[in-house]
């Protein structure tokens, strides 16, 4: 497919064009506890076998909670990203568009958590007081990794695939969230999410310009290190979504009759996820992910990427 990419210069008109300030979220409504926060097509227990003999309070609540968690990974992914390109701001010579656009994406990125943060606190206030994660855990790993990963981003040069893979992810995210009625979905999350999509459309753009700029030219060995680390995280990420069994033990807490019978069933299921088809399609299929899926087959070291996902996506 073509990726109809867009020029840097174009790309840093539009950021100033179309900048906006966090005082746009003043006049929202705060959020509403009787609507549900997210599109239930796109949170996992809802692929479930069981989530249907949940009652429809039940089914509400779990789709809260997976709103919440959602929230918390964005704030987690878009505040390691920050400091990566930081890093590379810093140690590398840029040319000038890309030092700019890259500038661009740091003060977005950073409004972008200040805004999920101000989302969480309007929507469980005794829970976010303080800036903290309440149902996203991330794993030792995923956390050394990444670690790894912003002291030494001109060698493991996988931070720009997982930008790409994130970043295309929010989009169709963001749009779903947009497709709703006025009424179905809560309008602060509803709201937060078109301003989010305002800048990640952009930022997928840029994400190939980082491939051609910091990525094509670089030694074989690194692509090969890139697509390893990858792979790995594919694979890590094509399993059962790393915050959802907090939300159903949270589910429990709130539903003490659950846990008997029904939450032991869905954390079960929960772990069977990865060979669900709908559920990997939604998340990892190349309609889901048109953009990701080009990438991959235009760079052959990360065939093994595409297999994998083919793999697992094949019904």
């Amino acid at each position: 497919m073509s990726l109809g990419l867009t020029s840097l210069a174009v790309l840093n008109r539009q950021a100033q064009q179309r900048a906006f300030d966090l005082t746009v979220l003043d006049g929202l409504p705060e959020v509403d506890p009787a609507l549900p926060w997210m599109p239930d097509a796109l949170a996992p227990l809802s692929f479930t076998r069981s989530f249907a003999a949940l009652d429809k309070h039940q089914r509400l609540r779990a789709n809260q909670l997976q709103a919440l968690a959602l929230t918390e990974k964005f704030i987690w992914f878009e505040r390691h990203l920050i400091r990566i390109v930081n890093r590379v701001r810093n140690r590398a010579e840029l040319a000038p568009p890309l030092a700019q656009a890259l500038a661009h994406f740091v003060a977005e990125e950073g409004k972008h958590i200040a805004m999920f943060e101000r989302l969480l606190q309007s929507a469980a206030p005794a829970w976010y007081a303080t800036p903290s994660a309440r149902l996203f855990r991330v794993s030792a790993p995923l956390r050394c990794a990444m670690a790894l990963i912003a002291c030494f981003p001109r060698t493991l040069l996988v931070w720009i695939w997982l930008a790409a893979l994130v970043e295309e992810r929010t989009v169709l995210l963001a749009r779903a969230y947009l497709r709703g009625a006025p009424g179905t979905l809560d309008a602060r999350h509803r709201q937060v999410h078109a301003l989010h999509l305002r800048d990640e459309v952009r930022h997928c753009q840029l994400d190939v310009h980082l491939l051609g700029a910091c990525y094509s030219a670089e030694p074989a060995w690194k692509k090969r290190l890139a697509a390893a680390m990858l792979r790995i995280g594919l694979a890590a990420s094509l399993r059962a979504d790393a915050a959802a069994p907090q939300v159903v033990r949270q589910l429990g807490r709130e539903f003490p009759r659950l846990q008997y019978k029904l939450l032991p069933r869905l954390l079960r299921q929960l772990r069977d996820l990865d060979r669900n088809p709908a559920y990997r399609g939604t998340l990892f299929g190349r309609a889901a992910m048109p953009r990701f899926h080009a990438l991959l087959v235009d760079h052959p070291e990360h065939a093994g990427a595409l297999a994998l996902l083919a793999a697992e996506l094949a019904p």
